[in-house]
């Protein structure tokens, strides 16, 4: 059940689950670009986001490991 819970917790944080359902809104008559763009600035932005947060956690975990060692 633990597993089960940690992986739906990752889907449901994963930034791209959550973009992949935003393209099947776009109009195809209007261009492209400027439909998608800001999709991609959002992706990058929440990618950004979850990939710092989870180094700030590990970073402040690997110096409390480290503070530990020394005694």
């Amino acid at each position: 059940m633990v597993i089960f819970r940690q992986a739906f917790m990752w889907n449901i944080l994963n930034t791209k689950v959550i973009l992949g359902f935003l393209p099947q809104f776009g109009d195809p008559s209007r261009p492209v670009l400027p439909q998608f763009l800001p999709l991609g600035l959002v992706f990058r932005l929440g990618g950004r986001v979850v990939s710092g947060g989870v180094a700030e956690i590990f970073a402040g975990l690997a110096i409390r490991l480290a503070l530990m060692q020394r005694g």
